[in-house]
């Protein structure tokens, strides 16, 4: 893409956030009759123009300037736009101070490099218009709505995706039957559901209706995907890596959106293959086949049938839903289970 201002050696020697929208016209930079032969690039200006806190150091220091000094003052609006607080000269000892630079971890790897370029603090470290314009950020696709700020920034989603994954695959069953047999738009659950939508749109960014660890890496700035692919095991039925937005809603959702009990029941009998009015471990496999192997289904319904006979009746399908029983509480309950008489005598 051309760069007038580049090859022409213009300067628009104000920029700042408050100009954005009515940008002024750009001011060739002067030079002497005898430099004329000169590439835009080394010809300057000399007046001090701009407001402190855009414009650049060496303006700042009545050193002489060029088109590079706008590069600037285009890294320290970004910057005001990213963190809210314009950049500050000080004085005493010739530079800027970014206050909250703290709040650029919230951008890529290449943004945060994009922007330091712009700031440098000599000239020719800087990239001209036509470079910055050529510069890999932007042109890749970014989340920058508001919700995907918010998984960011609030760390209940994380904590929320994490305990999941500590459930029982009992329980994570059970909340993903009830999610996707829910009204999302009942108005108690209308608030909720739309912030988890907008969350979960913006996170995938290939619009093909699933999240895979890649796109969940991006959208919480993780250096490696692994976290977010172990984020995503629990949601993910299919075993690919990826969950779909019925699973996204069992896994983010607040315990809130389960205490329906119309929709317990219609998930209930969803899972209730034979309609006999019990959820056994031949119905799980007929409703969720390859999901469960005929040994956990039979261990995972024990721990909630007060009976003892392996089957949920909807008054224990409710809490399943409910119960906060940990897959590692199930581990460590299987293995008092399975442990001999004389072990139970020696640990006492």
């Amino acid at each position: 893409m051309p760069d007038p201002c580049s090859e022409t050696g213009a300067c628009w020697q104000v920029l700042e956030p408050s100009l954005v929208e009515e940008a002024p016209k750009p001011k060739r930079t002067s030079r002497r009759r005898s430099h004329r032969e000169n590439p835009p690039e080394d010809r300057t200006l000399r007046v001090k123009a701009g407001t402190p806190g855009y414009i650049a150091p060496e303006v700042m220091q009545s050193r002489p300037y060029g088109p590079r000094a706008d590069m600037f003052s285009v890294g320290a609006t970004l910057m005001t736009m990213i963190t809210g607080q314009p950049p500050v000269w000080l004085d005493n000892i010739g530079k800027y101070h970014f206050p909250d630079r703290k709040e650029l971890k919230n951008l890529s790897t290449e943004g945060r490099d994009f922007i330091e370029q712009l700031l440098a603090s000599q000239p020719k470290l800087r990239p001209t218009a036509a470079e910055a314009l050529q510069d890999a950020w932007l042109h890749t696709e970014h989340i920058t709505s508001d919700a995907a700020h918010q998984i960011q920034q609030d760390t209940y989603i994380i904590e929320r995706l994490k305990r999941f994954n500590e459930r029982t695959k009992l329980q994570q069953c059970a909340r993903a039957s009830v999610a996707a047999l829910a009204n999302l738009q009942h108005p108690e659950k209308e608030q909720e559901v739309e912030a988890l939508q907008s969350i979960f749109f913006a996170v995938d960014k290939d619009g093909d209706g699933q999240i895979d660890p890649a796109e969940l890496a991006r959208a919480l700035n993780l250096d490696e995907e692994t976290e977010a692919a172990n984020l995503l095991a629990g949601p993910g039925a299919s075993g690919d890596g990826r969950i779909a937005f019925s699973e996204w809603i069992a896994a983010a959702s607040s315990s809130e959106f389960f205490s329906s009990q119309d929709e317990a029941w219609h998930a209930f009998q969803a899972l209730d293959s034979d309609g006999d009015g019990y959820i056994s471990a031949k119905d799980l496999q007929s409703a969720l086949p390859k999901v469960f192997s005929p040994e956990e289904v039979e261990e995972d319904l024990q721990q909630y049938c007060e009976d003892g006979d392996a089957r949920l009746d909807f008054k224990e399908f409710r809490k399943v839903l409910r119960g906060s029983l940990s897959a590692f509480n199930l581990s460590i309950s299987r293995r008092s289970k399975s442990s001999s008489p004389l072990e139970k005598s020696s640990s006492d």
